[in-house]
């Protein structure tokens, strides 16, 4: 019970900080769910949202699965195009050749559905009505798994037949490697594995819940990286009167032996790059001062690159040697009427900021697919009705799209 009145606590607080950055998020009831094992959708109607671009080509179910296959032919959540910053800042957004899906269950509200556009994500978008509120996307020839954020159940849809498939109905962060799924289930704590189909489904650990104040969901994650399971969960301790917190990550390898703790600190999210996790540090509860620090997976050790005042603890990313990353400061006015936002890039090797963009109105998350940026707003206000803010690493073609 601490342990969710805290994810509750951080989750207003977490709201409190993007209310103070001018960013509101809007909210909706959860609709009841069919608990059918496999369920028939009507046929779905196409339906086109505009952009400010020039005339949109036309989008057809095609999809192939090049992208996603190792060189011995299996599929993994992350490939030379997906990376795993992509996916552990929740997977809303993934290229399939020629398609780029983005799910706006981030920038809208539950039952959003999951929308695709051609390759340069500018042109037509085709709304994809079978399936909705998606997070943790993965696509597999002409199937699409995901994250139903609104019931945590994990869902395969057949974008060709519209058929839908419930594959676990309690479910935590979840990765496929080789063809096969790994998840964590809420239910008992552990940590499961089964196969595209939903078969074969096999307890690789149990009990990852050392106490009481330890709770498989949001916003713990679980992937694989060099042939080892790393998953994480906020961890609360003290009392009521001084709750504290931290984040801590484990790793194990895939039979489930070996279990180590990585490292634990304060921090909300995190991204892992050639074999070092990087995170912004919060340096107490409630300040907006962040340390941005580098653990060695190789060494065990940590060390801070660099301190940021204004930069935002989740969302960034880590795209080619560069992390990217928001940047909140107060209008520059004489009376401050509310904030900017930057988009900001931090070379690894130089230690060296620039901006990339100041069009930025509104916090969200950030992904980056083919050297073009996507930021996905939390939260959408009336002035700024967007689904995503695109623009190049460079700096260049950037543009909002509606």
């Amino acid at each position: 019970m601490k342990k969710r009145f805290f994810i509750s606590a951080a989750i207003i607080l977490i709201i409190s900080v993007i209310t103070f950055f001018s960013i509101s998020y809007k909210k909706a009831a959860n609709k009841d769910k069919p608990n059918e094992q496999v369920a028939k959708n009507k046929t779905q109607e196409t339906k086109s949202t505009s952009s400010n671009t020039s005339v949109p080509a036309t989008a057809v179910e095609s999809l192939n699965s090049n992208l996603k296959l190792t060189d011995n032919g299996l599929h993994n959540s992350v490939d030379n195009v997906n990376s795993l910053s992509n996916y552990l800042n929740g997977g809303f957004v993934r290229y399939s050749n020629p398609f780029l899906f983005i799910s706006p269950s981030v920038t809208l509200s539950y039952d959003s559905p999951l929308v695709y556009s051609m390759e340069d994500g500018t042109t037509l978008f085709k709304q994809l009505s079978i399936i909705s509120n998606a997070s943790s996307i993965n696509i597999i020839n002409n199937t699409v798994y995901y994250k139903s954020n609104s019931i945590s159940t994990l869902m395969k849809s057949n974008i060709s037949t519209h058929e839908n498939t419930i594959l676990a109905s309690q479910c935590g962060p979840y990765y496929i490697y080789n063809d096969w799924i790994y998840f964590i289930s809420p239910s008992d704590c552990s940590i499961k594995k089964m196969t595209l189909n939903g078969d074969l489904l096999t307890t690789i650990k149990t009990d990852l819940s050392k106490d009481k104040n330890w709770y498989p969901e949001d916003p713990s994650t679980l992937f694989i990286y060099n042939n080892k399971i790393y998953y994480s969960d906020m961890v609360t301790y003290g009392d009521e009167h001084n709750l504290k917190w931290k984040n801590e990550i484990y790793s194990m390898n895939l039979d489930g032996t070996n279990l180590e703790k990585v490292l634990e600190d304060s921090f909300f999210s995190f991204a892992l790059y050639e074999n070092s996790i990087y995170y912004f540090r919060t340096l107490d509860d409630t300040s907006v001062n962040r340390d941005l620090v580098r653990f060695d997976l190789s060494t065990k050790k940590g060390s801070t690159l660099s301190s940021f005042s204004n930069a935002a603890a989740e969302g960034f990313n880590i795209y080619n040697n560069d992390l990217y990353f928001l940047d909140i400061h107060p209008q520059n006015n004489s009376v401050s009427t509310g904030f900017d936002t930057k988009l900001q890039k931090y070379n690894l090797t130089t230690k060296k900021t620039s901006t990339i963009s100041n069009s930025i109105t509104a916090y969200g998350k950030i992904f980056i697919l083919n050297d073009r940026i996507f930021v996905l707003p939390i939260g959408v206000t009336d002035k700024n009705s967007y689904l995503y803010y695109s623009v190049k690493t460079d700096g260049s073609e950037q543009k909002y799209v509606k």
